[in-house]
């Protein structure tokens, strides 16, 4: 079930009043409560709790007493990778903690007419699409690494070292033999016009060096 959740696309329960970013979407929400206490009193937070593929966010809409906590606000947002970890509250079976470094974020989660997974199953998820962002990203940061630093010269030093002999490239347009230059970061084929990029011909050459 957990599986299911992190392959769900829904709409943003909360419209506009959060935005979100490009290729990010919804995979679960709730309504939340989240319980304060200030001295001798429990306070009450009530909002909503959503789960993307990037970001646990929770947004409150009421919180009570109001004649005595009228200021406090128990939202929180933060992004998946800087959760560093969640698991079950002790106080109920719909209720987890999310932690984010020394701090403890505690929430009871209650079904809404259209999403109704058990809290348990939403953790699971929770830790599966932390974990898959983490990776998303360190993915994301070493290609940017390798798009800043490649070009045509470091790709001929780097078959050098690894005894491989390459003069030509196929067109990713024509299927024409290219000539590969001996410097910059991108060329063309004379034949159709098509461009390939240094890294496209490392990723073969990867795999001929292993």
């Amino acid at each position: 079930m957990a599986a299911e959740i992190t392959n769900l696309s829904l709409p943003n329960p909360l419209g506009t009043r959060v935005l979100l970013d490009s290729g990010e979407v919804v995979r679960a929400h709730y309504i939340g409560i989240r319980i304060f206490r200030v001295g001798p009193t429990d306070y009450k937070s009530e909002g909503t709790f959503i789960l993307t593929n990037r970001r646990v966010i929770y947004l409150q809409y009421r919180f009570t007493p109001t004649n005595v906590a009228s200021n406090m606000d128990g939202s929180f947002e933060f992004a998946l990778q800087s959760i560093s970890g969640a698991t079950h509250g002790s106080r109920a079976q719909n209720c987890f903690v999310i932690y984010v470094g020394k701090s403890e974020y505690e929430i009871f989660l209650y079904g809404t007419p259209n999403f109704h997974y058990p809290v348990d199953v939403t953790l699971l998820a929770l830790l599966k699409l932390r974990e898959g962002r983490i990776a998303e990203i360190k993915k994301a940061s070493e290609r940017e690494k390798v798009q800043v630093v490649m070009d045509f010269s470091w790709l001929r030093d780097y078959m050098d070292k690894g005894g491989v002999f390459l003069k030509t490239y196929k067109c990713p347009g024509c299927g024409a033999a290219v000539d590969i230059p001996k410097e910059g970061k991108s060329a063309k084929c004379n034949f159709c016009g098509a461009s390939f990029y240094a890294e496209d011909v490392f990723k073969k050459v990867k795999d001929l060096i292993g």
